[in-house]
């Protein structure tokens, strides 16, 4: 029998191949606002910190009263053509199938909005093996503030 109990994964880089996709959606974003988007090696060095931070990052002549029409235009995107470019890890499923086999609670983590985090697992075939996934809901704290994980520690011994 395993020492552990708990497997927290991430979402984008660790369950699903995601790079792409977020690098694609975000330079459409700055297409649309007629701007010239960064490269995708800037872009990447962003992903897995928060859309406002990002974009905050990215164009940091970005006035904050226009950072929520950013995010929702990246969601647009990413709802619409994102999603499409998303796939699993080689041997993801086998990883899951074989630790719930073993009894072990599994958990998502992710920066992603919560809405989007459940609907991928869902497309990608893999929902059912979690007992609890955690994504941007406007509170969260985000990754890779630590407090993040005792938080969801506190919620798997509530399941």
């Amino acid at each position: 029998m395993s020492q552990y109990k708990l497997i927290i994964f991430d979402f984008d880089g660790t369950l699903a191949i995601t790079h792409n996709a977020i690098i694609s959606c975000i330079t459409k974003t700055f297409e649309k606002f007629l701007l010239v988007p960064p490269t995708a090696d800037l872009i990447r060095s962003t992903i897995g910190i928060n859309l406002a931070k990002t974009f905050q990052i990215l164009h940091p002549a970005l006035e904050a009263t226009e950072i929520p029409l950013w995010v929702e235009t990246y969601r647009d995107y990413y709802r619409t053509e994102g999603e499409k470019q998303l796939a699993l890890f080689s041997g993801t499923t086998q990883i899951l199938e074989l630790s719930k086999q073993a009894e072990l609670t599994l958990g998502v983590l992710s920066n992603k909005h919560v809405n989007f985090v459940n609907l991928f697992l869902e497309r990608l075939t893999i929902y059912s093996f979690f007992d609890l996934i955690i994504g941007d809901d406007g509170e969260m704290v985000q990754k890779p503030d630590p407090t993040v994980f005792y938080i969801v520690s506190g919620c798997i011994g509530m399941i």
